[in-house]
C-alpha cells in the first residue's frame, strides 16, 4: 500500500533579510523528527511521507509540523500578522492529528 505524502508551503519574511527557514516533523510522543530540512528561498513549501496509523496507540496518529524563520543574524524571526491563521509567536508549534 503506498503512503500518503502530505504537502506544506510556509510563509516568512524579515525587515533586513531572511536567511532561511527551517522546518520539523514529529510524532506524538517521538523526540527524532520524521523529516527535518532547511530551505533557503521561497517559496518554503516541502513533502514528507505520512506515518501509517498506530491502531495500538491513537495518540501517536498526531503530527507537530513546525517551520522556523531564521533571520541574516541568525536569530529566529518572531511575529504573527495573521492571529487566526498563525496563533501565537516563536516557539508555537501546530499539531495536527491525522485519522
Amino acid at each position: 500500500m503506498a503512503r500518503s505524502r502530505a504537502s506544506i508551503k510556509a510563509s516568512a519574511f524579515d525587515d533586513v533579510s531572511l536567511d532561511h527557514v527551517r522546518v520539523s516533523v514529529y510524532r506524538m510522543g517521538d523526540a527524532t523528527p520524521l523529516y527535518r530540512q532547511k530551505l533557503g528561498r521561497a517559496p518554503f513549501g516541502f513533502a514528507f511521507d505520512v506515518p501509517d496509523l498506530d491502531t495500538t496507540d491513537t495518540s501517536r496518529n498526531t503530527l507537530l509540523i513546525r517551520a522556523e524563520a531564521i533571520d541574516s543574524y541568525g536569530a529566529e524571526v518572531c511575529g504573527v500578522l495573521d492571529a487566526d491563521n498563525a496563533p501565537g509567536a516563536c516557539g508555537n508549534s501546530t499539531w495536527d492529528r491525522h485519522f
